[in-house]
């Protein structure tokens, strides 16, 4: 087929509106160690945590972890006790164990003839003991034992404990009376012991009660970097917004978890420590119930029973803000491990309960399981089951929706990647249960089984109510990487919860570059939209898909989001999908761990659909890029059914050119046509539009009249049942050298 070159319209420039989202610090926006931090643990330990320190306090005394990096191989901590307070002439009684209390940023250990005080800021611990002078008790020597891992020396009156990446500097000390009156207490290091004597003649002219405090404070050996990331978040309202939690990496083996609130506009409010002891929680995930307003942070942490193992830890943040105490939601045993939980909550039902899904890990596979926790705190009354379990079959981290549903949905549905230990064979399944965990549809095939690729990092959208079209369908999105050599490529799968009704892979859809990795795809579901991002090279896209009918329409392509510097593994989105008052709002909030600086910190960013645009058409066909290095791209936007408004859009052309928009009943992929730079995308019996000017943003729309199709025998109206498929045509060069190319092909079913 000939495709000739028409003259020149006059018609004016056309721009596409852009979402322009500006990235923000969620971690910096706020100094979240302004203030000093304390947690009670469930064993009765307090815990505070400083900007570079955390402490324990318990009944035997107190542990101060000097914050070294986040690179220090572990935590080195200096645990002080008081063993005795000897005089010349007695000594003074001391229980044998401490009372512990806390008021604000004080701790007492009292030991009955003394209090141990320590005294927090954000950057140090004073501490202090306070005891009344026997008469004529002469020199009194404070005893205090020391267990440590650090190396020590005297300095300055006081002593370093050190190490190669900094340590903790035990200050010197001063005695002071009732009446303010001070003395120098010279400090010694005796067989591991710190010794701490006030001199008689201080003593014999003091008046009661006596304080002794030294200081105990951080040093590092350079800048210590902090590690933030895998964030993860939830939406709460409008009133509230968005729940951030995210992995603080104290040591290598030591990660803490923060919670901060995002506001709608954006406002980050300082938040609190999900967990600041040393058991190091990993990879946090987040979710909340609609009609009591409580949240619930999961993680894996190391087991308490087993010792290499991991158990699924948890804590529940009540309405009113506070959180009750973390537990362990379900712990290992010695024939397998507990990790990688993925939670949700329940967003329809007037109830309170939560589903977890996770490994169970047997060292040779991975199952997958599901608990349903009601009740506060999630736990006592719990109900699982084995969602995919078989020894000859290693099935990765699970995913699970986050919303039960707005339309009819109102199911959990699992997702995750599964490996054949025999065959090698990679798939994707998905299984839908009813909200009390009963009832289960499936296991579904998302991917079917191969051995030409590793199918891995699974995840599920919010459902969406934008079709229900056949009883009561509503879709997910269910997306998986697929690294068949050296390249990792990003499906998505259109599903129902009960069948899979296309699947594409999304360079392919974007008609982008096939050659960099897509890895790390995250979904943001919103009203009518799946919001995709996606790593490339270090960078962050986003591209906006709907669904159109039993496929997916490409409706906003590779926003670039941020980059490139960010942490691979580290995205994280959610859409304000909907309010609790049933409004739906369509703006998406995306997360990631930025390495830009010496210490990653985590950003976000709101995106938001620049107008109201509802899919049309579907994208197909692959051709190649033009004078501006990227192909251009062209999607259908309006209804589907014949004789009402419907557009075209096109972008990424060259600017200021020109071209024209071809339609056909037969698809085709012919590359090289009429001497093409491109690939023809459509076949058989080919209709013209008229020749329209590329603007200077490389764009153009027009309006596609469904009743004046035109066909090489004049214009057709199009018919319910039938499948269009449209393509542009538009003049480029290379090197100067006058020629032509195509964009990918559009195809729209109407009805």
């Amino acid at each position: 087929m000939q495709l000739a070159l028409l003259a020149l319209a006059a018609l004016p420039p056309t721009g596409l509106q852009r979402s322009s989202p500006v990235p923000f610090s969620i971690s910096h926006a706020t100094d979240r160690h302004a203030v000093v931090h304390h947690d009670l643990a469930a064993d009765g330990t307090h815990w505070l945590r400083g900007r570079i320190y955390k402490a324990s306090a318990d009944a035997t005394g107190l542990a101060f972890h000097p914050f070294l990096g986040s690179d220090a191989p572990r935590n080195f901590p200096v645990k002080l006790q008081l063993l005795k307070i000897t005089g010349e002439r007695g000594s003074l009684e001391l229980e044998g164990e401490a009372q512990v209390t806390r008021m604000e940023n004080r701790i007492v250990l009292d030991r009955g003839g003394v209090q141990v005080r320590y005294d927090a800021t954000p950057d140090q611990i004073e501490q202090s003991f306070l005891f009344d002078v026997p008469a004529g008790s002469g020199a009194l020597t404070l005893e205090l034992a020391v267990e440590t891992e650090l190396s020590v020396k005297e300095h300055r009156g006081g002593f370093l404990f050190s190490h190669e990446y900094g340590g903790v500097s035990y200050g010197a000390t001063t005695a002071i009376d009732a009446r303010g009156q001070r003395v120098d207490v010279p400090a010694t290091w005796v067989d591991g012991e710190i010794h701490l004597t006030v001199p008689a003649a201080f003593l014999a002219e003091a008046e009661s009660p006596i304080l002794v405090d030294p200081i105990l404070s951080t040093f590092t050996v350079g800048a210590a970097a902090t590690d933030l990331g895998a964030p993860d978040l939830v939406y709460a309202g409008a009133n509230v917004g968005f729940h951030v939690v995210y992995e603080e990496s104290f040591s290598a083996t030591d990660v803490d978890i923060y919670a901060a609130l995002v506001a709608p506009d954006g406002t980050v409010s300082a938040g609190a420590y999900v967990e600041q002891t040393a058991r190091s929680w990993r990879g946090p995930r987040i979710a909340t119930t609609s009609s009591l307003f409580y949240l619930l942070v999961v993680a894996d942490a190391p087991s308490v029973a087993v010792p290499g193992s991991r158990d699924i830890v948890a804590r529940l943040r009540e309405p009113n803000g506070a959180f009750q105490p973390a537990f362990t939601l379900k712990s290992a045993t010695s024939t397998f491990s507990c990790t990688a939980p993925a939670v949700a909550g329940d967003l329809y039902y007037q109830a309170f309960s939560f589903c977890i899904a996770y490994n169970r890990d047997y060292g040779t596979h991975r199952d997958v399981h599901a608990l349903l926790s009601p009740g506060t705190p999630p736990g006592p009354n719990q109900i699982e089951r084995a969602v995919a379990a078989s020894p000859t079959e290693d099935m990765s981290a699970p995913t699970i929706t986050r919303a039960t549903g707005l339309y009819a949905d109102i199911d959990w549905v699992i997702a995750w990647a599964g490996r054949d230990l025999g065959s090698g064979a990679s798939r994707v399944q998905a299984t839908r249960y009813r909200y009390d965990l009963n009832q289960a549809v499936g296991p579904r095939t998302v991917a079917p089984p191969t051995t030409s690729a590793l199918y891995f990092d699974v995840q599920i959208s919010d459902t969406t109510d934008r079709f229900p079209l056949d009883g009561d369908r509503s879709y997910y999105v269910i997306t998986y990487d697929d690294r068949p050599s050296n390249v990792s490529d990003a499906f998505v799968a259109l599903y129902s919860g009960t069948s899979v009704y296309d699947t594409i892979e999304l360079q392919v859809a974007e008609h982008a570059d096939r050659a960099p990795n897509q890895d790390d795809v995250v979904i943001a579901t919103g009203p009518q939209h799946f919001m995709l991002g996606y790593l490339e090279n270090g960078h962050v896209f986003v591209t906006t898909i709907q669904p159109t009918f039993d496929s997916f329409g490409i409706i906003e392509r590779r926003l670039h989001l941020a980059g490139p510097n960010v942490v691979p593994g580290s995205l994280a989105a959610l859409g304000q999908l909907f309010e609790f008052t049933g409004s739906v709002v369509g703006r998406s909030l995306f997360l990631w761990s930025d390495a830009s600086g010496p210490s990653t910190e985590i950003r976000g960013a709101f995106v938001t659909l620049p107008d109201e645009r509802n899919s049309s058409g579907k994208q197909y066909c692959y051709g190649e890029p033009n004078s501006t290095g990227q192909r251009g791209f062209l999607y259908g936007i309006g209804s589907r059914i014949p004789g009402f408004d419907s557009e075209l859009r096109v972008e990424s052309l060259p600017p200021n050119n020109f071209g024209y928009f071809l339609a056909s009943l037969s698809q085709g992929d012919i590359p090289n046509v009429g001497g093409s730079q491109g690939t023809l995308c459509v076949s058989g019996s080919v209709g013209r539009f008229g020749i329209f000017q590329v603007s200077a943003s490389g764009t153009y729309e027009r309006m596609l009249d469904t009743n004046q199709i035109p066909q090489p025998t004049g214009p057709v109206m199009s018919m319910a049942g039938q499948t269009w498929n449209f393509q542009v045509w538009h003049r480029d060069s290379v090197a100067g050298v006058a020629t032509s190319n195509f964009t990918n092909g559009t195809t729209i079913q109407f009805r």
